[in-house]
């Protein structure tokens, strides 16, 4: 009943949200989150950075990449896809562009091999590419399809008026939206007009099979230092267009609430942990002094009359409720100890991991920059050495310019030798860099895993090596209580045993006589 009476109000939150244009169905402003559920419909890979108003898809540094995707498919065959978006320039960057995608199936970024604003050209889907047109300088938008079968790159040479535009108006500096339709038959691109407000269709294209159920993304690298992108990512609004059923957009709903309850889960997961160890620390606590102030009462009484058998049995009771409450209390504090030196012991690992890094990085730009030095150097020799050949006189004996120019060739081979190997030692040097930061990384995930997987045992006593701690005593109140009882009843035995004896030899004599 719960479930029909949910599905009932997100049917009319959907019917309610209906417009000419179609129904909204995903929505992403891409800010800093201020619902429940933050950040857990998209995807940051790379130099992406989550700002607190948008998403920068790459800061203005050289040799980075950043992409963004989305955390579900779309699901449905017609949608209208609004992207809003800012281009950033200064003087002391120069953006060349980014990419729109839809794809089959979810890519990362590769600042070293992808062609295509990150990726690689072997994308199975739709590529929109914003992007700075080399010969005016214009910016322009070009749509690539591919199946994945073989590389794709951008031609200047193929761009027409069936597959791009050039952007009319402003565009670095300014936020501006590009509109994406796609039908079972064609994808249209628009743009906006910020001073109207109104689309301007920019091209149409044939659907050659683009898939039914996508990732909507987007990236951007920083190849060189001459071309720097700074680029900020706002919204992503896909509507429904096609009048396909409204159950679809209730599943993806439901499949968005249980992905966002999964992600919840997963980022308040210590939190709540936290609280969960802080209220069983209070209710440890009552029950000690509970069970407490039982015994003490039960003490009390059972001194009134100790031969009472009940009273006693209570008295046993309330100081082995009390002995329960303290060894779970110890049981507790053992837990919580090993959690916190966990922790602590994590924070070690990562403090020294940090150290490790800094020391590595400031040795590795000392000696990179040694070596530059060196290299400009030994450049600047041979460009002077050079010099010296070329201003030999003429007039000059023909033997001596003939030893002169052979020993400035050696010089100059000699020199040629040197740069090579600098220029290899570099480049081993930088391989070496990268292994070494690549492997601290890892190092520094594996000590995060090995770390949250001792703080998961630290709250499960009943995993791993988190034990329950034995009690001192060697046997339980329980035992101990019956086993007095039994010696009791031995000794009444005992005791008795003579005047029974007695009493049965009375019995035999009286039997005699009758």
């Amino acid at each position: 009943m719960g479930q029909k009476l949910q599905l009932f109000f997100l049917l009319c939150l959907v019917l309610a949200n209906c417009q000419d244009q179609g129904t909204k169905i995903l929505s992403h402003s891409f800010d800093f989150p201020k619902k429940e559920y933050p950040h857990l419909i998209h995807n940051t890979y790379g130099a992406s950075i989550i700002s607190k108003n948008f998403i920068k898809l790459v800061p203005a540094v050289p040799f980075r990449a950043g992409e963004v995707v989305t955390g579900v498919k779309s699901f449905i065959d017609d949608f209208r896809a609004d992207i809003e978006f800012e281009i950033i320039s200064s003087p002391t960057n120069n953006p060349y562009g980014f990419g729109i995608w839809y794809l089959n199936a979810l890519k990362e970024v590769n600042d070293r091999k992808g062609s295509l604003f990150g990726l690689k050209g072997d994308f199975s889907g739709l590529g929109i590419f914003v992007f700075k047109n080399t010969n005016g300088g214009q910016w322009i938008v070009h749509g690539l399809f591919n199946r994945g079968m073989e590389e794709q790159y951008i031609d200047e040479s193929k761009i027409n008026e069936n597959n791009a535009c050039s952007i009319l108006g402003s565009v670095e500096n300014t936020v501006r939206t590009i509109r994406l339709e796609k039908s079972h038959k064609k994808v249209k691109v628009s743009i906006k007009d910020p001073s109207t407000g109104n689309y301007g269709e920019c091209f149409s294209i044939s659907n050659d099979g683009l898939a039914y159920k996508g990732y909507f993304g987007f990236s951007t690298d920083n190849f060189d230092e001459q071309h720097v992108n700074d680029i900020n990512l706002y919204s992503l609004n896909v509507f429904n267009i096609g009048g396909q059923k409204v159950e679809k957009s209730l599943m993806n709903d439901q499949e968005i609430n249980t992905d966002a309850k999964k992600g919840r889960d997963i980022l308040h997961k210590y939190t709540a942990d936290k609280d969960g160890v802080n209220r069983m620390k209070v209710d440890l606590r009552n029950r000690e002094n509970q069970s407490g102030r039982s015994s003490s009462q039960n003490a009390q009484k059972g001194s009134k009359d100790g031969q009472n058998t009940g009273e006693a049995w209570q008295d046993w009771s309330g100081v082995s409720k009390a002995s329960e409450s303290s060894e779970i209390m110890v049981n507790f504090r053992h837990i919580q100890a090993k959690y916190q030196e966990h922790v602590n012991e994590f924070q070690k690992n990562i403090a020294s991991i940090d150290a490790n890094t800094a020391q590595i990085i400031e040795f590795n730009k000392q000696k990179a920059w040694n070596m530059s030095a060196n290299y400009k150097a030994m450049e600047r020799k041979g460009q002077e050495l050079y010099q010296s050949r070329a201003g030999l006189q003429p007039q000059q004996n023909q033997n001596n310019n003939n030893e002169e120019a052979d020993k400035l060739k050696d010089m100059i081979y000699n020199l040629d030798v040197k740069i090579a190997a600098i220029e290899k030692e570099l480049a081993e040097f930088q391989s070496t860099g990268e292994m070494i930061t690549t492997g601290l990384e890892e190092d520094h995930q594996n000590k995060v895993q090995i770390t949250q997987k001792y703080i998961e045992k630290a709250f499960d006593p009943t995993v791993g090596d988190l034990v329950k701690p034995k009690s001192s005593f060697p046997i339980s109140f329980t035992t101990l209580f019956f086993l007095i009882i039994i010696i009791l009843a031995c000794v009444f035995i005992f005791t008795h045993m003579k005047e029974w004896s007695m009493v049965t030899h009375i019995l035999e004599k009286e039997k005699r006589k009758l």
